[in-house]
């Protein structure tokens, strides 16, 4: 039983599933908010060096969601990251957008 559920559930992890509408809004957001200072795409470095980039956050801490990582960013940031309030859905929507460009190896040069 427990082997015939397994493929169900990787297919609901899988972040190729996740609502288009919700990933193009997170992306929206990203870019409108985030890309002064991160590489909020799949490719390309952080206009700010202290700032990682977007892709890189889920190998930057290998076992964590990326709904904690993500928190952990908001609360910690960066030097000259500015204070940043989302609602729920906003939230959800640019969860779902890193879900699609994370990566899980080792971040590239200084995790930038």
């Amino acid at each position: 039983m427990r082997r015939a559920l397994l493929p169900v559930l990787l297919l609901l992890a899988s972040p190729a599933l996740a609502d288009p509408a919700a990933v193009a809004r997170g992306l929206r957001l990203a870019q409108a908010n985030c890309s002064p200072c991160h590489a909020v795409g799949p490719e390309g470095d952080s206009p700010n060096a202290f700032a990682p980039r977007f892709r890189d956050l889920g190998a930057r801490e290998p076992g964590r969601s990326m709904d904690e990582i993500f928190a952990k960013a908001l609360l910690l940031g960066h030097p000259d990251m500015p204070r940043f309030g989302m609602r729920e859905p906003e939230r959800a929507d640019l969860l779902a957008y890193l879900e699609t460009i994370k990566q899980t190896g080792a971040a590239g040069p200084a995790g930038r």
